[in-house]
């Protein structure tokens, strides 16, 4: 058989199917307005989650302003970096500096004779020299 027939309310007068359908719908409605209370927090609850993201950045950048570490980049000017070069972090205090220097460092040269890994040291005393300045240390 491809279908079936049916023919409601020949005998009583009464339209099941509609009445059917109308106690289906009452019985639904609790469900209906459950679904509906659940849609209504659900987009509260984004709203919300959205502000508390939102506060969020505001407190970060309140507090980036409070720091002032945007503000207080600091800059180091040196009139010949061949001889000095400088550099401040944001934590370092408004000031200025003159440094005067004397003299520039110079290549330096230790000159020994070489000691054989089997030479045994006897007591003695040791004296070095540097600039004109002898030290002499007992062994």
């Amino acid at each position: 058989m491809a279908g079936s027939l049916s023919i409601t309310g020949i005998i009583s007068g009464f339209d099941t199917d509609a009445l059917v359908q109308a106690i289906m719908s009452q019985e639904r409605q609790p469900l209906t307005r459950l679904e509906s209370q659940k849609n209504t927090l659900k987009e509260r609850s984004d709203a919300w989650r959205e502000l508390n993201s939102r506060l969020y950045k505001l407190k970060d950048a309140a507090y980036n302003l409070q720091s002032f570490m945007a503000f207080r980049a600091q800059k180091v000017t040196v009139s010949d970096e061949k001889k000095m070069t400088a550099t401040a972090t944001a934590e370092a205090l408004l000031s200025s500096y003159q440094f005067n220097i004397k003299s520039l460092a110079k290549a330096h040269s230790v000159a020994s004779n070489l000691i054989d890994e089997t030479t045994t040291l006897s007591g003695g005393t040791i004296r070095i020299t540097i600039n004109g300045e002898s030290k002499e240390i007992e062994i």
